[in-house]
């Protein structure tokens, strides 16, 4: 289906839904059609914070905040599996002002649950579902064509065919404009064309609602009138000016380290070797310098990557520097992992 963009800059959202997506819903169901609402973050609320003192719950192991998990009470790491008490009172100033911001799974299901009593909401992601059999239990009522609301996240983008589904709305996609992920757009790409298309399927048109706050953003305007093919050429451009893949090939070095200076002195090691080879002006050195999220389950990471538009140059350089390298693999408190055309740089 055509993707429609809702502007959500001053209208008021319950529960992260637009007063236009909320009518849609109404439309379709009253149809007689299944809707999907895609949300990529689950839990209650993303964020839990003091209103006095600007206190932030944060996760002890991980350079992260916790998410308020409502249905347990509880505050958990999405990335370590840390979790603790939700408080009454702010641990800082023992202020009553702890108050949750942002809308998760749990928080959407609960809403659409009190908004739209008529018919049944299912809520699709991993603290829903533990199993393929449990998925086929949640999904029966959509293979089946009842009206329903169906809430979930990465779990719904594909690998699905619901023929009952009329309408799909994208709830919150403009963090992928923030991210400092350099694939980040092309995801949000394939994430929106996955999902939007799971609607008309059937013998009805689909109808496709996408809500965000750039709607003069030129990738959310893309996505509404060109197809991937488009979409991707302006993002390829800015890969080729910064010579990222698929212009070139990378290998990424990622120290794990009980502290971040021995992280770093553990790549600067690997540095080291790497200049004893003389790899030449086709390929391109980044770092060593301390990674997106330094700190995970309690270990500190730093990232030294090889990039060249040469895949044989790179070849060349690690058949010499491989053996080098296993002799400095492990070292006290460090450890280092080796990744050829690593995802994430």
């Amino acid at each position: 289906p055509t993707i429609e963009l809702i502007d959500c800059r001053n209208g008021a959202l319950q529960a992260g839904c637009s007063p236009p997506l909320l009518r849609a819903i109404e439309h379709h169901l009253a149809a007689g059609r299944q809707v999907l609402l895609f949300l990529n973050r689950r839990g209650y609320a993303p964020v839990v914070r003091c209103h006095q003192c600007g206190w932030q719950a944060q996760c002890h192991q991980c350079d992260a905040r916790l998410t308020l998990h409502q249905s347990v009470n509880r505050l958990i790491c999405h990335h370590c599996g840390y979790s603790t008490l939700a408080p009454d009172n702010c641990p800082a100033c023992d202020a009553t002002g702890v108050r949750h911001f942002g809308v998760g799974t749990q928080q959407l299901e609960v809403f659409l649950r009190q908004r739209f009593p008529a018919v049944e909401t299912i809520r699709i992601d991993r603290d829903s579902v533990a199993s393929a059999q449990a998925m086929e239990q949640r999904l029966a009522p959509v293979r089946a064509g009842t009206p329903c609301i169906l809430v979930g996240t990465q779990m719904l983008a594909k690998g699905h065919d619901y023929p009952g589904i009329g309408l799909v709305g994208i709830i919150d996609a403009d963090q992928a404009l923030h991210s400092s992920f350099y694939r980040a757009g092309e995801r949000l790409v394939q994430t929106v064309l996955q999902v939007s298309g799971r609607a008309g399927r059937g013998n009805n048109d689909g109808q496709a609602l996408l809500q965000t706050a750039f709607v003069d953003h030129p990738l959310m305007r893309g996505l509404t009138s060109e197809g991937y093919d488009e979409l991707v050429e302006p993002i390829l451009d800015e890969r080729l000016q910064l010579g990222f893949p698929p212009f070139a090939r990378a290998v990424s070095f990622l120290a794990d380290a009980d502290e971040l200076e021995r992280a770093m002195r553990h790549l600067r090691r690997v540095l080291e070797l790497i200049h004893d080879y003389s790899p030449g002006g086709d390929i391109r050195i980044v770092g060593p310098i301390p990674a997106l999220m330094t700190r995970r389950i309690g270990r500190y990471r730093a990232q030294l990557a090889l990039l060249s538009g040469q895949s044989e140059t790179l070849r060349a350089l690690l058949r010499k520097l491989m053996p080098a390298i296993a002799a400095v693999r492990h070292e006290r408190g460090s450890h280092l992992v080796i990744e050829v055309d690593p995802l994430d740089l």
